[in-house]
């Protein structure tokens, strides 16, 4: 499809993941040549919609996780400081 590598990369969407979306679409042509699959744009916008999601929660868990170590260590750090002065 013309464009719709373009179109992916203008939300966001590069590199393996928009190979493969290109090339199921391209794989879904060769299977029906008459399909509408409709505009660049509008495919892009809805793969972005989809994916939102669970880009979303992924950074959130990631976040999480990072403030959890971040707080295990600042916990071990001062145990281990108020133990050295006694």
């Amino acid at each position: 499809m013309n464009g719709l590598r373009d179109e992916l990369a203008r939300v966001g969407i590069r590199g393996a993941l928009a190979d493969r979306i290109v090339a199921e679409l391209d794989d879904h042509l060769a299977c029906d040549p008459e399909a509408k699959l409709g505009e660049p744009r509008l495919i892009a916008d809805r793969f972005a919609d989809e994916l939102r999601l669970p880009r979303t929660r992924r950074a959130t868990y990631l976040g999480f996780g990072g403030l959890a170590a971040a707080a295990l260590l600042l916990f071990v750090f001062f145990r281990n400081a108020s133990g050295t002065g006694n």
